[in-house]
């Protein structure tokens, strides 16, 4: 299981249960972009996306996206 790969400028670590709020904040972004109707669409729920974090956290294939310093959670991959 992944802890930690830190590059210069980002952190890339496995969810934790409190990642739900930048998760969601991500979500209505991408929702409410022009681009959202070409791709798969993320729900923007709380619950839905607490449910999410809560799979993803069981896991090791995703992988939360983190600026450094600030540890704010910009994106996620695969």
């Amino acid at each position: 299981m992944l802890t930690d790969l830190k590059t210069e400028r980002l952190h890339i670590r496995n969810f934790v249960p409190e990642d739900w709020e930048e998760l969601l904040e991500i979500a209505r972004n991408k929702e409410e972009s022009r681009y959202a109707m070409y791709d798969y669409q993320f729900p923007t729920s709380e619950k839905e996306v607490k449910d999410i974090v809560s799979w993803f956290t069981t896991g090791d294939s995703l992988f939360a996206v983190c600026e450094l310093p600030t540890g704010k959670m910009v994106g996620y991959v695969a």
